[in-house]
């Protein structure tokens, strides 16, 4: 091989090795302080002007702005959850059981106050007592309809009665079953019922 071939060769050699020099500078130039413009060492001597662009305005606002925007939600929560009113069904339910058990405590308790200020308290225990005591149990056969406000008839002038249903069911009373048109209404989020305690 001639002198000029291997001249040749240490050129392109040595170009080859300059090239990888200069990849692996810009690959590994991670730790570079970006503040700092970087100049090759053979580069003629210019003036670099550093310019700062300013990023375009955008049309989505930040979270920061929300954020001061939107006023806090005040929390409501106290931990419990309000208890849903007594309906119709779940007192029938609940009055047949009772009936079923023999507990007359729990039919006497559940009267609407305006029938026990009708009938009298005294009058509507012993009606209770007698009349339900041969009662085996209550079953709803009908629709349910309400709630409406009512008017009920008293020496003292009429009372209403807001809230009330009406259900059709089916009482069951010494073996034998009859059907009623039963009244109830809402007071203090429990079904009560309303009844003649004659």
């Amino acid at each position: 091989m001639s002198g000029s071939d291997w001249l040749a060769v240490v050129v392109t050699v040595g170009g080859a090795a300059l090239f990888a020099l200069g990849v692996v500078g810009l690959v590994a130039g991670d730790d570079t302080d970006e503040s700092e413009p970087v100049v090759a060492a053979d580069a003629p001597a210019t003036s670099i002007t550093a310019t700062t662009v300013e990023p375009a305005p955008s049309s989505i606002p930040t979270s920061t702005s929300t954020t001061e925007s939107t006023p806090p939600i005040a929390s409501t929560t106290t931990g419990e959850l309000p208890v849903p009113a007594e309906t119709v069904e779940d007192f029938i339910g609940a009055f047949d059981a009772a009936l079923g058990d023999g507990d007359l405590d729990f039919l006497y308790d559940r009267l609407h106050p305006v029938t026990l200020e009708l009938g009298g308290a005294e009058a509507c225990r012993a009606y209770v007592d007698t009349e339900f005591a041969a009662a085996t149990a209550l079953a709803l056969t009908g629709t349910v309809t309400g709630p409406e406000l009512v008017t009920k008839s008293a020496p003292a002038g009429p009372i209403e009665v807001p809230d009330r249903y009406t259900a059709e069911v089916a009482l069951t009373f010494q073996g034998q079953v009859f059907d009623l048109v039963a009244e109830y209404a809402l007071f203090d989020g429990e079904m009560r019922w309303l009844t003649n305690c004659s």
